[in-house]
């Protein structure tokens, strides 16, 4: 054996060691350059279909866990299992979710599905909905929440509130690349009590 094939002997498994370091570092960096599927659940009361609002471009998994969003200030938001889409899905144009742009900056086309509840389930409410039931949601106040996967740099911050006919629901990715935000608008179709600060139902504001 010469020289150099000793050298070549002793680098090999440094070398597949850092291979295998970087290869991990690039799948989490895909991991979060993009992000799990959401969307928007509409629970109505039992005995009618759950209705799921996503961008056209996203495809659904078999089974969706949640974390319900409204009705606001019903205590702690734990993630629940599970949603289970049924159908095709079709163009939303006449349902009662909206997704909200502005000129500058359109809203892609949303889709609407058909869902079965878990067993249980007792609605109405509006939820989102998502792929990953380890994900992990922590409250930060009535109006806000963060939903966050183990081992990913990426979250979704989740901020609700009420204006005078609906529910407005703004999902920010944050961590790992930039991705677009989702402006979700519900309407309730009756007068209530508004509670959403200006920069909320402001599409084109930044938060």
């Amino acid at each position: 054996m010469t020289a150099i094939d000793a050298v070549a002997q002793r680098l090999t498994p440094r070398l597949l060691a850092c291979a295998l370091a970087l290869l991990a570092q690039a799948a989490r960096a895909g991991d979060d350059a993009t992000a799990p599927w959401y969307g928007l659940a509409d629970l109505p009361r039992p005995g009618r279909a759950v209705q799921l609002y996503a961008p056209a471009a996203a495809s659904a998994p078999a089974a969706l866990a949640f974390v319900q969003l409204a009705p606001l200030g019903t205590g702690p938001a734990t993630v629940r299992c599970c949603l289970r889409p049924q159908g095709r899905a079709q163009t939303a144009d006449e349902a009662r979710a909206s997704l909200l742009g502005t000129d500058d900056n359109p809203p892609p086309a949303l889709q609407q599905r058909g869902a079965r509840a878990p067993a249980g389930w007792r609605g109405p409410a509006l939820a989102l909905a998502f792929a990953g039931r380890d994900a992990q949601v922590d409250t930060l106040s009535p109006q806000a929440l963060v939903i966050r996967w183990p081992g990913r740099a990426l979250q979704l911050k989740v901020t609700q509130c009420l204006s005078r006919e609906g529910v407005h629901v703004r999902v920010t990715p944050q961590g790992g690349a930039p991705l677009p935000e989702r402006h979700y608008y519900v309407a309730l179709g009756m007068d209530v009590d508004p509670d959403c600060p200006a920069d909320i139902m402001n599409p084109a504001a930044r938060r």
